[in-house]
């Protein structure tokens, strides 16, 4: 019972209709355990002889021969009840892509009919009278006098503008 209320957990954690899983649970404990381990013979199951059995993992180059290994100990299906008609079934092998990291990523907005909108900078409004402005660096990179890092910056800029990178040195103490 703990291995079931560990599914119901692990159901639930994902989201599943609570109400559908716990009515599930009661569905399958309803089950004798001889009757869901071995099936019930008078159900109509379909011919699984005419069905094909689908093999299908994640491709790793370091994993042994998955097909090797299956068709070596593919007998030991027909030792059970169950599973003996899948001695005649055809099995297909089939590997799937590993995920990558663009698989998990995803962008946060979505461009609207294929382009980025971009902002348009408000221009300077002391226009000649502005203090900040013949001040800024336009080269598009700020050079620390001290250690000399250079940084990239924006090359048109204003004292509108945001997002910038100051750097302030302090000429009393040279810091």
């Amino acid at each position: 019972m703990s291995n079931a209320m560990a599914l119901v957990n692990y159901l639930t954690a994902r989201h599943y209709p609570v109400s559908e899983v716990l009515d599930s649970l009661i569905k399958v404990n309803a089950i004798e355990r001889d009757k869901a381990l071995n099936g019930n013979p008078t159900q109509n199951a379909p011919e699984i002889e005419k069905q094909k059995f689908y093999l299908i993992t994640t491709y790793n180059p370091s994993n042994p021969d998955i097909k090797s290994i299956v068709k070596k100990h593919w007998q030991q299906f027909g030792r059970v009840k169950s599973t003996r008609k899948l001695l005649d079934a055809e099995i297909i092998f089939g590997h799937r892509n590993c995920p990558n990291i663009q698989d998990k990523i995803v962008r946060a907005k979505i461009p609207t009919n294929g382009q980025t909108k971009k902002k348009k900078q408000k221009a300077c409004n002391r226009k000649g009278t502005c203090r900040y402005c013949p001040k800024m660096s336009h080269s598009g990179t700020i050079t620390n006098i001290q250690n000399g890092r250079k940084y990239r910056t924006m090359v048109k800029t204003n004292c509108q503008s945001s997002n910038l990178v100051f750097l302030a040195i302090y000429v009393a103490c040279n810091m």
